[in-house]
Protein backbone atom coordinates (compact mmCIF):
# COMPACT_ATOMS: atom_id res chain seq x y z
CA UNK A 1 0.00 0.00 0.00
CA UNK A 2 1.21 3.50 -0.85
CA UNK A 3 2.27 5.76 1.99
CA UNK A 4 0.13 8.91 1.99
CA UNK A 5 0.90 12.40 3.20
CA UNK A 6 -1.64 14.98 4.28
CA UNK A 7 -1.36 17.11 1.16
CA UNK A 8 -2.05 14.07 -1.02
CA UNK A 9 -5.72 14.40 -0.15
CA UNK A 10 -6.60 18.07 -0.56
CA UNK A 11 -6.53 18.22 -4.38
CA UNK A 12 -8.16 14.79 -4.66
CA UNK A 13 -11.36 15.92 -2.94
CA UNK A 14 -14.37 17.50 -4.60
CA UNK A 15 -16.57 18.59 -1.74
CA UNK A 16 -20.29 18.47 -2.51
CA UNK A 17 -23.47 20.17 -1.43
CA UNK A 18 -26.32 18.67 -3.43
CA UNK A 19 -29.07 18.87 -0.82
CA UNK A 20 -32.51 19.93 -2.01
CA UNK A 21 -32.94 22.39 0.86
CA UNK A 22 -29.55 24.10 0.63
CA UNK A 23 -29.53 27.74 1.74
CA UNK A 24 -27.13 30.53 0.77
CA UNK A 25 -25.37 30.29 4.16
CA UNK A 26 -24.90 26.56 3.44
CA UNK A 27 -23.27 27.41 0.12
CA UNK A 28 -21.04 30.01 1.75
CA UNK A 29 -19.97 27.41 4.29
CA UNK A 30 -18.98 24.82 1.69
CA UNK A 31 -17.13 27.48 -0.31
CA UNK A 32 -15.25 28.65 2.79
CA UNK A 33 -14.35 25.07 3.75
CA UNK A 34 -13.08 24.41 0.25
CA UNK A 35 -10.89 27.52 0.31
CA UNK A 36 -9.54 26.90 3.79
CA UNK A 37 -8.66 23.28 3.02
CA UNK A 38 -7.56 23.88 -0.58
CA UNK A 39 -9.92 21.30 -2.03
CA UNK A 40 -9.95 20.79 -5.79
CA UNK A 41 -13.54 21.93 -6.26
CA UNK A 42 -17.03 22.21 -4.89
CA UNK A 43 -19.94 20.51 -6.65
CA UNK A 44 -23.37 22.12 -6.51
CA UNK A 45 -26.67 22.15 -8.37
CA UNK A 46 -26.78 24.07 -11.65
CA UNK A 47 -28.81 26.96 -10.29
CA UNK A 48 -26.23 27.62 -7.57
CA UNK A 49 -23.18 27.82 -9.84
CA UNK A 50 -23.16 31.59 -10.39
CA UNK A 51 -23.47 32.38 -6.69
CA UNK A 52 -20.59 30.03 -5.84
CA UNK A 53 -18.43 31.19 -8.76
CA UNK A 54 -18.83 34.81 -7.65
CA UNK A 55 -18.16 33.87 -4.02
CA UNK A 56 -15.02 31.94 -4.97
CA UNK A 57 -13.68 34.61 -7.32
CA UNK A 58 -9.90 35.00 -6.91
CA UNK A 59 -9.78 31.53 -5.34
CA UNK A 60 -8.12 28.45 -6.81
CA UNK A 61 -11.15 26.34 -5.89
CA UNK A 62 -13.16 25.40 -8.98
CA UNK A 63 -16.93 25.23 -9.17
CA UNK A 64 -18.38 21.99 -10.51
CA UNK A 65 -21.98 21.65 -11.69
CA UNK A 66 -24.16 18.56 -11.41
CA UNK A 67 -26.17 18.53 -14.64
CA UNK A 68 -29.46 16.67 -14.87
CA UNK A 69 -28.90 15.52 -11.30
CA UNK A 70 -29.88 13.13 -9.82
CA UNK A 71 -31.92 11.16 -12.39
CA UNK A 72 -30.59 12.10 -15.83
CA UNK A 73 -34.03 11.65 -17.39
CA UNK A 74 -34.13 14.66 -19.69
CA UNK A 75 -33.55 15.02 -23.42
CA UNK A 76 -30.13 15.58 -24.98
CA UNK A 77 -30.99 19.19 -26.00
CA UNK A 78 -32.02 19.90 -22.40
CA UNK A 79 -28.71 18.54 -21.09
CA UNK A 80 -26.87 20.59 -23.71
CA UNK A 81 -28.69 23.77 -22.69
CA UNK A 82 -28.01 23.16 -19.00
CA UNK A 83 -24.33 22.45 -19.73
CA UNK A 84 -23.96 25.69 -21.68
CA UNK A 85 -25.78 27.59 -18.94
CA UNK A 86 -23.54 26.39 -16.10
CA UNK A 87 -20.41 27.04 -18.13
CA UNK A 88 -21.57 30.60 -18.86
CA UNK A 89 -22.17 31.05 -15.13
CA UNK A 90 -18.66 30.01 -14.13
CA UNK A 91 -18.55 26.22 -13.88
CA UNK A 92 -15.07 24.80 -14.50
CA UNK A 93 -16.19 21.19 -14.24
CA UNK A 94 -19.40 19.57 -15.48
CA UNK A 95 -20.68 16.19 -14.39
CA UNK A 96 -23.88 14.94 -15.95
CA UNK A 97 -26.06 11.92 -15.20
CA UNK A 98 -26.36 9.41 -18.03
CA UNK A 99 -29.87 8.53 -19.21
CA UNK A 100 -30.26 5.04 -17.75
CA UNK A 101 -33.64 4.49 -19.42
CA UNK A 102 -32.00 4.67 -22.83
CA UNK A 103 -28.93 2.76 -21.66
CA UNK A 104 -30.95 -0.06 -20.10
CA UNK A 105 -32.90 -0.31 -23.35
CA UNK A 106 -29.66 -1.06 -25.16
CA UNK A 107 -29.59 2.28 -26.99
CA UNK A 108 -25.82 2.70 -26.80
CA UNK A 109 -25.79 5.05 -29.80
CA UNK A 110 -28.09 7.41 -27.89
CA UNK A 111 -25.82 7.29 -24.84
CA UNK A 112 -22.76 7.92 -26.99
CA UNK A 113 -24.43 10.88 -28.69
CA UNK A 114 -25.47 12.31 -25.32
CA UNK A 115 -21.93 11.96 -23.99
CA UNK A 116 -20.43 13.48 -27.12
CA UNK A 117 -22.74 16.50 -26.93
CA UNK A 118 -21.88 17.28 -23.29
CA UNK A 119 -18.18 16.56 -23.73
CA UNK A 120 -17.92 18.68 -26.90
CA UNK A 121 -19.30 21.68 -25.01
CA UNK A 122 -16.81 21.09 -22.20
CA UNK A 123 -13.94 20.86 -24.69
CA UNK A 124 -15.00 24.11 -26.34
CA UNK A 125 -14.40 25.90 -23.05
CA UNK A 126 -11.49 23.69 -21.95
CA UNK A 127 -13.16 22.39 -18.81
CA UNK A 128 -13.45 18.98 -17.16
CA UNK A 129 -16.32 16.73 -18.25
CA UNK A 130 -17.53 13.77 -16.18
CA UNK A 131 -20.26 11.21 -16.73
CA UNK A 132 -22.12 9.97 -13.65
CA UNK A 133 -23.04 6.37 -14.42
CA UNK A 134 -25.02 5.39 -11.30
CA UNK A 135 -22.91 2.23 -11.19
CA UNK A 136 -24.73 0.77 -8.19
CA UNK A 137 -27.67 0.14 -10.54
CA UNK A 138 -25.55 -1.47 -13.26
CA UNK A 139 -24.36 -5.03 -13.77
CA UNK A 140 -20.74 -5.86 -14.56
CA UNK A 141 -21.65 -6.22 -18.23
CA UNK A 142 -23.43 -2.87 -18.27
CA UNK A 143 -20.45 -1.15 -16.64
CA UNK A 144 -18.23 -2.66 -19.32
CA UNK A 145 -20.56 -1.30 -22.01
CA UNK A 146 -20.61 2.23 -20.67
CA UNK A 147 -16.86 2.23 -20.03
CA UNK A 148 -16.37 1.28 -23.68
CA UNK A 149 -18.52 4.24 -24.75
CA UNK A 150 -16.55 6.57 -22.49
CA UNK A 151 -13.30 5.32 -24.00
CA UNK A 152 -14.60 6.01 -27.49
CA UNK A 153 -15.74 9.53 -26.55
CA UNK A 154 -12.63 10.16 -24.41
CA UNK A 155 -14.49 12.15 -21.76
CA UNK A 156 -12.36 13.27 -18.80
CA UNK A 157 -13.78 11.01 -16.13
CA UNK A 158 -16.31 8.38 -15.12
CA UNK A 159 -18.00 8.99 -11.80
CA UNK A 160 -19.27 6.01 -9.82
CA UNK A 161 -22.22 5.72 -7.49
CA UNK A 162 -22.24 5.20 -3.76
CA UNK A 163 -23.19 1.72 -2.64
CA UNK A 164 -21.96 -1.57 -1.26
CA UNK A 165 -20.19 -2.60 -4.47
CA UNK A 166 -18.41 0.66 -5.21
CA UNK A 167 -14.91 -0.72 -4.53
CA UNK A 168 -15.63 -3.57 -6.92
CA UNK A 169 -16.96 -1.11 -9.52
CA UNK A 170 -13.91 1.14 -9.26
CA UNK A 171 -11.56 -1.83 -9.72
CA UNK A 172 -13.58 -3.03 -12.71
CA UNK A 173 -13.58 0.37 -14.40
CA UNK A 174 -9.86 0.83 -13.74
CA UNK A 175 -9.13 -2.50 -15.41
CA UNK A 176 -11.22 -1.42 -18.40
CA UNK A 177 -9.99 2.16 -18.92
CA UNK A 178 -6.50 2.08 -17.42
CA UNK A 179 -5.05 5.59 -17.35
CA UNK A 180 -7.00 6.83 -20.38
CA UNK A 181 -9.95 8.07 -18.33
CA UNK A 182 -10.02 9.29 -14.74
CA UNK A 183 -12.28 7.71 -12.14
CA UNK A 184 -14.10 9.68 -9.48
CA UNK A 185 -15.61 7.74 -6.60
CA UNK A 186 -18.64 8.92 -4.65
CA UNK A 187 -19.03 8.39 -0.94
CA UNK A 188 -20.92 11.02 1.11
CA UNK A 189 -20.08 9.20 4.37
CA UNK A 190 -16.40 8.82 3.55
CA UNK A 191 -13.75 8.20 6.17
CA UNK A 192 -9.99 8.30 5.69
CA UNK A 193 -10.00 4.50 5.48
CA UNK A 194 -12.74 4.56 2.81
CA UNK A 195 -10.80 7.17 0.85
CA UNK A 196 -7.56 5.18 0.86
CA UNK A 197 -9.39 1.99 -0.16
CA UNK A 198 -11.00 3.79 -3.11
CA UNK A 199 -7.68 5.32 -4.17
CA UNK A 200 -5.96 1.95 -3.95
CA UNK A 201 -8.77 0.45 -6.06
CA UNK A 202 -8.04 2.95 -8.83
CA UNK A 203 -9.97 6.14 -8.07
CA UNK A 204 -8.29 9.41 -8.96
CA UNK A 205 -10.67 11.70 -7.09
CA UNK A 206 -13.27 11.49 -4.34
CA UNK A 207 -16.60 13.28 -4.32
CA UNK A 208 -17.87 13.70 -0.78
CA UNK A 209 -19.91 15.92 1.50
CA UNK A 210 -17.43 15.10 4.26
CA UNK A 211 -14.14 16.45 2.94
CA UNK A 212 -13.35 18.29 6.16
CA UNK A 213 -13.97 15.12 8.18
CA UNK A 214 -11.52 13.20 5.99
CA UNK A 215 -8.83 15.86 6.36
CA UNK A 216 -9.32 16.12 10.12
CA UNK A 217 -8.88 12.36 10.36
CA UNK A 218 -5.82 12.55 8.12
CA UNK A 219 -4.28 15.27 10.30
CA UNK A 220 -4.75 13.02 13.33
CA UNK A 221 -3.42 9.83 11.76
CA UNK A 222 -0.82 11.06 9.27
Amino acid sequence: MKTYKLNDFTKLIDVTNLNNCTTYPDLEKVCDEAKQNEFNSIIVHSGQVKFCADYLENSEVKVGAAVSFPHGQVSIPTKAFETEDVISNGAKEVEYVVNLTEFKAGHDDYVKTEMNVVWSLCQTWDIVGKVIINSNHLSKEEIERIAKIALEVKITAIKTDLGDKQLEDVRLIKNLVGDEIKIEATDPMASLEDTILLLEAGADRLSTANGVKILDEAKEKL
